[in-house]
Parts: structure tokens; C-alpha cells; sequence
């Protein structure tokens, strides 16, 4: 994993919230209601539950300032900040709302959640898209060789070449689902498959499929696969397909081995040459494998 030097304001922002964090915390132990007397809010009947709430903002505090040293390790500290600076104001627009607090109360909003919100937005953003990745190596004569072996494969029987996501992905689960339930399809059609991936697959495969670990990440780069942007890995239509596909269908989710923002793909090769790609466009679209056995038939024919 490669260990990326963050910027110094990242540091200097956490450093600033955990301060922030820990004087809230303190001032409402020692002064419970004092933001409800400036804010006009009702006093609340327990105390004792406000108090719990600033111990547990504290606590962050100690977390911000330990993830202040390197954030990009830490980044899970900070997206935990940034999913509590998300959902605060969402509980206080709704309390708002129902009438439970003055429009003043707001102002509490602002500094323990809004003012922050960005900032730790950038830095969750920024260590997915720099460290959570292998280092990048040149692409080898070896890597070129494999390609070639292909190539020979293919003179004998189609072989379709398919570019997984790293082995914790949800949707390279279902993929591999998918060319099971296609299996029988693949055989008749006499297509050989390989499995490109960068980490531990975590699943009994067919004993006539082939896998190729590529933690380098240079196979996918010969066929033209990269990272995909935020949006193609992180939009709301792909965070919506992966909880159908983990919860709704089974898939499940593991643990992360490899370029979480790899992009995935496949290459049918006919006759010692390639004669179809895919590139998914979002991490989360399926391989049309019906799609590429027919273009097996027009190659053939």
C-alpha cells in the first residue's frame, strides 16, 4: 500500500477539530443547558443524556487529533466524523421541522457539523483515491508474454479474458455468479475463461476456469482498463446496485484486496487475435456475457 504524504492543512484541520470536539465536551459537563439559555431551547428533563452526548463528541476529539498524524491511514476515523456531520444536520432539519427546536439552535449545527462537512469530505475522498491501491510497477515482458499466451489459446478455442474488481467487491461476486450460471452456455460454445484479479478470489471456481493474479495491475492497463472516477465507483446508482446485489441478492461483501477504484472488463480472443471489449462504464454494471458468446458465433462464422 502505498503511503501517500498528505497535505499539512489536513493536520491542521483535524488538529482543530479534535479541540473543538473535546472544549464542547467539557463545557457540557461543567454547563449542561447553556446552549439551550442562548438559543431560547427548551431545557431538557435529563441532562445527564445532553452530557453523554458531549462525551461521546469528545471522544471523537481524541480520534481526530490520533488521525491528525496521517490521515490518509486514518481515513476511516475521519469518514466516521463525516457520516456524523452528514446525519446531524439531517436530525436537526427534521427536529426543526416538527417544531422540537428554535431556528437559533442552529447555530450549534453550524460549527459541530457544517463548517467541518467539506473538509472531511476531501480528505475521505482523496485517501480512497490515493492509498487504498497497490503501487503501480512497468508493465514486464512477462505481462506481455501472458498476452501472447492468449493469443495461442485462442488459435485452438475461443478464450474470453475477464478483468475483475478487487476480491471484496460485491459486484465482482455477482460476476462471478453470473459465469457460473452461464457455464453450461460457455462449454457449448467451447470458451475457455480466465480470470484476471489482484487479490485472493475467496471462491471455488470450476476446475476447467483459469485465473491469473495480477496485483500489479499491468494486464489491466495492456487492455486499457484504469481507476474510475468518484462517480463511476461512488455515485448513488452504484451504492444503490451494491446493496441490491450484497443484501437484497446474496452477494455479500469482503475484505479488500487490491485497487478498490479498478475498473472492470473482458477481452473475447477468436483465432489468435482479440476480436471484442468490454469496459464497464460504472464499477457496478454486469458483463453481458450473452452478448460476447454471440460475438463468438459471428467470429466463428
Amino acid at each position: 500500500m502505498v503511503r501517500a504524504k498528505h497535505p499539512r492543512w489536513m493536520t491542521t484541520t483535524l488538529k482543530a477539530a479534535a479541540i473543538y470536539n473535546v472544549a464542547f465536551a467539557l463545557m457540557t459537563l461543567v454547563a449542561p443547558f447553556w446552549i439551550f439559555d442562548v438559543t431560547g431551547a427548551m431545557r431538557p428533563n435529563l441532562p445527564e443524556l445532553w452530557q453523554c452526548i458531549g462525551m461521546i463528541v469528545g471522544v471523537y476529539g481524541i480520534g481526530y487529533w490520533i488521525a491528525a498524524y496521517d490521515p490518509y491511514r486514518h481515513w476511516p476515523v475521519v469518514l466516521v466524523g463525516w457520516l456524523g456531520k452528514t446525519f446531524g444536520p439531517l436530525g436537526f432539519a427534521k427536529a426543526l421541522w416538527e417544531g422540537v427546536f428554535p431556528f437559533k439552535f442552529g447555530w450549534i449545527i453550524v460549527f459541530n457539523d457544517l463548517i467541518w462537512w467539506v473538509p472531511f469530505a476531501i480528505m475521505v475522498k482523496e485517501a480512497i483515491e490515493r492509498i487504498i491501491q497497490p503501487e503501480m510497477t512497468e508493465i514486464s515482458e512477462a505481462h506481455r508474454k501472458t498476452f501472447s499466451a492468449f493469443a495461442e489459446d485462442s488459435k485452438r478455442s475461443p478464450v474470453l479474458v475477464v478483468f475483475l474488481r478487487h476480491s471484496g467487491c460485491t459486484f465482482c461476486r455477482e460476476m462471478i455468479a453470473d459465469l457460473k450460471e452461464k457455464s453450461d452456455e460457455l462449454q457449448k460454445s467451447q470458451v475457455s475463461l480466465v480470470l484476471v484479479h489482484m487479490g485472493l478470489l475467496g471462491q471455488t471456481l470450476p476446475h476447467d476456469w483459469k485465473s491469473i493474479l495480477d496485483k500489479d495491475r499491468a494486464l489491466y492497463r495492456l487492455v486499457g482498463l484504469g481507476r474510475g472516477t468518484w462517480g463511476q465507483v461512488f455515485s448513488l446508482s452504484v451504492l444503490w446496485r451494491g446493496f441490491v446485489a450484497g443484501i437484497l441478492n446474496g452477494h455479500g461483501v469482503g475484505r479488500l484486496e487490491g485497487d478498490g477504484m479498478m475498473m472492470p472488463g473482458a477481452q473475447l480472443w477468436v483465432g489468435g487475435q482479440p476480436v471484442h471489449s468490454w469496459k464497464a462504464s460504472s464499477v457496478a454494471d454486469r458483463l453481458p456475457i450473452s452478448e460476447m458468446l454471440n460475438k463468438v458465433t459471428k467470429a466463428k462464422s
